[in-house]
């Protein structure tokens, strides 16, 4: 509302002035005459601007509105309908704070917001059930002082967010946990645990079912093999017959390579890293012997294989799955790589004391675009590229396992037409 002088002040005012002239005319006192009215003039103006005072301090109350005129009344107005509209904007942030809180109430998981140094300043019913922070007197404490737990303590210290942290509920054991915290600004995160024993249960039956599968599939394949490779040594076949055995046994021995894969991919993931039997690999020799399984392989066709060992450093691991990640990432420079095109193996140790595992190879190239999702289980670049060479679409998937379970870390690069690059890195505290 525009505020402005209003035609009832400057009648006041003239008055006031003419009364002030009338005054001085008859007493003969101009000056104390005229600042004699303007004095009470002034003092009806004060008088006003108390009360609208009065009527502020008592939490401006519409029904009890002082009536006064002129501009004076025009301000009174403005601020009345700026406290209705004040209120209207209240009740409406009031109703959405009562869904809000209704709608956190009723979440069956853990929402915390806390601020840098991991103080709780509020969280919802379900992180008592969950984690047994208490809504009301949990306010201000330390995450970790509440839920000892030494996963999450690592997991907050290294406020590295990118992946989800697995682990179990304070209140009970049964209840696999799943942790996300999400950063919303620079001083809260949102602290989000969430209860996926539905989500475990099914991946259980999925992995089950997959052993299974692969195990009680195995052994009548292994027999299939077994005839069409007596088949195929019957010089007396019709050439018409001899194709079709030889595409059937193709096939099954595909098969055989997948259901192999299968169950390596399912031993790894059901299988704790604490499990494992470790020991001090000797990755010189370990490389040595896999660049000569590769050498030997049907599907290796004359590539220089050059390998070059900086360091004699020992990985702390399980040989058998450690020579499962080389052979397979040789394997794959060997099968996209054209003969006579080098491949480089290097095995060295960092300037921080971690060691590094490297296969450069200068053949197709993957397109970035299919990068970020090589390592998920059958995802093939080229569906027809993979049934050529022989692919199952898991070979990097059982490598991204296994190193994870070695605690190191992979990483590819590629290019069409250049090559492609694979780096695993081994933290120093695997290495002896």
């Amino acid at each position: 509302m525009r505020l402005s002088l209003s035609w009832a002040d400057i009648q006041y005012a003239v008055l006031a002035l003419l009364a002030g002239l009338l005054l001085g005319l008859i007493s003969g006192y101009w000056a104390l005459s005229i600042g004699a009215v303007l004095f009470f003039h002034i003092l009806r103006l004060l008088s006003k601007l108390a009360r609208i005072r009065e009527w502020l301090v008592e939490g401006v109350i519409a029904e009890a509105t002082p009536n006064i005129p002129g501009s004076a009344g025009d301000i009174v107005k403005a601020v009345v309908a700026v406290k209705r509209a004040s209120d209207r904007q209240r009740k409406r942030l009031e109703e959405l704070l009562n869904r809000f809180d209704a709608a956190t109430d009723a979440m069956p998981d853990a929402m915390l917001i806390i601020d840098r140094q991991h103080r709780v300043e509020w969280s919802n019913p379900a992180a008592k059930l969950l984690l047994g922070i208490d809504p009301l007197q949990d306010v201000g404490q330390p995450v970790g002082n509440i839920v000892r737990d030494p996963l999450i303590a690592h997991y907050l210290q290294a406020a590295d967010y990118t992946e989800p942290l697995e682990f179990s509920s304070p209140g009970s054991v049964e209840r696999d946990l799943m942790l996300k915290i999400i950063p919303y600004s620079q001083q809260r995160h949102l602290f989000y645990v969430q209860d996926h024993k539905d989500i475990l249960r099914l991946e259980r039956v999925r992995k089950a079912f997959v052993t299974n599968a692969s195990h009680e599939m195995r052994t009548p394949l292994t027999v299939i093999i077994g005839y069409l490779e007596s088949l195929t040594s019957e010089d007396s076949m019709p050439a018409r017959v001899r194709h079709g055995v030889d595409g059937a046994l193709d096939q099954s021995l595909r098969l055989k390579n997948l259901l192999e894969d299968l169950l390596a991919l399912s031993k790894l993931e059901s299988t704790l890293s604490s499990q494992s039997v470790v020991e001090a690999v000797d990755m010189v020799v370990l490389l040595e012997e896999t660049k000569a399984l590769v050498e030997a392989s049907p599907h290796y066709c004359g590539q220089p294989l050059t390998l070059r060992c900086e360091t004699e450093v020992k990985l702390v691991g399980n040989i058998t799955e450690l020579q499962s990640v080389i052979r397979n990432v040789v394997d794959n420079a060997v099968k996209y790589t054209e003969s006579e095109t080098a491949i480089n193996i290097v095995w060295k140790q960092l300037s921080d004391g971690s060691t590094k595992l490297s296969v450069q190879d200068h053949g197709e190239g993957i397109a970035a675009r299919h990068l970020p999702h090589i390592t998920e289980r059958f995802y093939r670049v080229d569906k027809g590229r993979s049934r050529d060479t022989g692919g199952t679409g898991l070979g990097l998937s059982i490598v991204k396992h296994v190193i994870e379970r070695h605690s190191g870390k992979l990483q590819i690069s590629s290019e069409i037409g250049v090559g492609t690059y694979v780096e695993m890195i081994f933290p120093q505290e695997q290495c002896e």
